[in-house]
């Protein structure tokens, strides 16, 4: 376009002039035109070479395509992130007891709760009694302000979610899978959990499932959740009845860490699913239909081949050991929400199954299992 510009202001000018003249002319405006390309392309390659030092951006680019890989990119790194947090909190509390040496065969296992500011009052007075005990532990913080009330030497952020959240609610559904997700996260890491629900308070040591948990027979001891349940015969859980155990207060084995870590990504499959129907999935329910799932020989799994309940009690007979050897803890000693509770018998109680935070207080009061006073623990300022 400039050539033929420039062509035509020539040729205008040229009309009068000698032949001569003319051929000159024509010369000039060739290299005049030569030189304007030559310029505007160099001012071409300028502007990509400096377009190509700019920071590529393009996973900063809100799109279709980039979207999935900005959301597993983040994924990956909070997983990363939280591990490495997990690996110093293992190592500062993994053992059950401050003191380790009382239970030597339990310094691979680590004790975890989970709680969220709205929720301080009932971890405040878990907290009493752990400290009472001596136990120590790691706290799955659902909420920034709690983590920082703790510190993170003992605690871990899991969530941003505050204030008191109603069972059933979406909400609440997402604080429970993410737990499921940090059990898996420490079972990876090879350490035993020992879990606990901020309001299923252990009084006392309890001396009969830690010896389990000992024994190596078990990967996973959890609590009954059905009133039916009088002793461990009654229990199996059967997840399509409704007559599920508890996902509040459990222990799971690293021993066998590849098949239950997949055992645990099911359950956290189901937990995350949406959307959600009436009976899947809290992690509750998940957990559950993960173990029910094994026993189907529809659904091959990566899992154990089978899984096995109470096979190691005196009235059982084991059939396969390669299968998951679960079992529920004694409902006497560690009663849930429906249970009928016999105070004397009692190592913990799970205030489960009451929506009113005031009733879930007289319940464990009346239990002997509540020490907290709204600004410290009996007798201790304290209760961290």
């Amino acid at each position: 376009k400039l050539q033929f510009l420039y062509f035509i202001v020539f040729n205008h000018a040229l009309i009068d002039t000698m032949e001569s003249q003319k051929l000159i002319a024509y010369l000039l405006f060739f290299m005049f035109g030569a030189l304007l390309t030559t310029m505007f392309k160099g001012n071409q390659r300028d502007h990509l070479v400096a377009v190509s030092k700019q920071p590529d951006r393009s996973l900063m680019i809100k799109s279709n395509y980039s979207a999935p890989v900005e959301v597993a990119a983040e994924a990956v790194d909070k997983e990363l992130f939280m591990k490495r947090q997990l690996v110093d909190l293992i190592a500062r509390r993994s053992g059950i007891f401050v003191n380790r040496a009382l239970r030597p065969k339990l310094a691979n296992t680590l004790m975890v709760t989970m709680a969220n500011w709205g929720f301080k009052t009932f971890f405040f007075n878990w907290a009493c009694f752990s400290k009472q005990i001596g136990f120590d532990y790691i706290v799955l913080s659902m909420d920034p302000k709690l983590h920082n009330f703790l510190g993170e030497s003992r605690s871990i952020q899991m969530d941003e979610v505050s204030g008191k959240q109603e069972w059933g609610t979406s909400t609440y559904f997402d604080i429970g899978c993410h737990k499921l997700e940090a059990i898996q996260y420490i079972l990876e890491l090879g350490t035993d959990v020992f879990f606990s629900d901020a309001d299923n308070v252990i009084g006392r040591i309890p001396e009969r499932t830690f010896a389990e948990m000992e024994s190596g027979v078990y990967d996973v001891l959890i609590q009954a959740d059905h009133p039916s349940c009088v002793s461990r015969s009654d229990c199996p859980p059967k997840w399509k009845s409704g007559k599920t155990a508890n996902g509040g207060f459990y222990y799971f084995s690293a021993r066998r860490k590849e098949k239950v870590v997949a055992l645990l990504k099911r359950a956290v499959m189901w937990c995350l699913r949406k959307p959600r129907e009436k009976k899947c999935c809290d992690d509750q329910q998940a957990l559950n239909r993960a173990i029910y799932e094994l026993n189907d020989p529809g659904l091959p799994s990566p899992s154990f081949p089978g899984a096995e309940f109470c096979s190691y009690e005196p009235t059982a007979t084991l059939k396969d050991q390669d299968n998951l050897q679960y079992c529920v803890m004694d409902p006497v000693e560690h009663p849930a929400g429906r249970h009928d509770v016999k105070l004397d018998k009692i190592v913990s109680l799970h205030a489960n199954w009451i929506l009113d935070g005031g009733k879930k207080i007289e319940k464990l009061q009346r239990a002997g299992l509540w020490q907290w006073d709204g600004l410290s623990c009996t007798g201790d300022s304290d209760p961290s």
